[in-house]
């Protein structure tokens, strides 16, 4: 017996999914403004892309309690806490051509309390 699997369009760009994740993950990734970190430029639409990337260039923003309550967030619970810090969703310039990747940036140099 042959199962027929009903194909799945996005109604932006006409591309076809055959699982419903897939189509939800494209027009998020691809058709919805994008969230910048609340600390640089970098831009996001996952957030295990942001959890990952505050984790590596930005836990020194954190008191090691919060990095550990801020690790076991994922999710609209990770969304949430970072709303105290996002200014929201930022759209960008050119959606179509954007790269599949986004790296971050490199970490900002420490400051120095130090006067000059």
């Amino acid at each position: 017996m042959l199962h027929r699997v009903q194909e799945l369009e996005c109604q932006d760009c006409k591309r076809q999914f055959k699982r419903a994740q897939e189509l939800k993950r494209h027009l998020k990734e691809k058709h919805e403004p994008w969230r910048q970190c609340p600390f640089c430029k970098f831009e996001w639409t996952r957030p295990d892309k942001i959890k990952h990337h505050i984790t590596i260039y930005h836990q020194d923003k954190f008191t090691a309690k919060v990095m550990a309550e801020f690790r076991a967030l994922y999710g609209k619970k990770m969304i949430a806490f970072l709303d105290g810090f996002d200014h929201g969703p930022r759209a960008r310039a050119n959606v179509e051509t954007a790269p599949a990747f986004h790296p971050s940036p490199p970490p900002s140099p420490p400051c120095d309390p130090s006067p000059p």
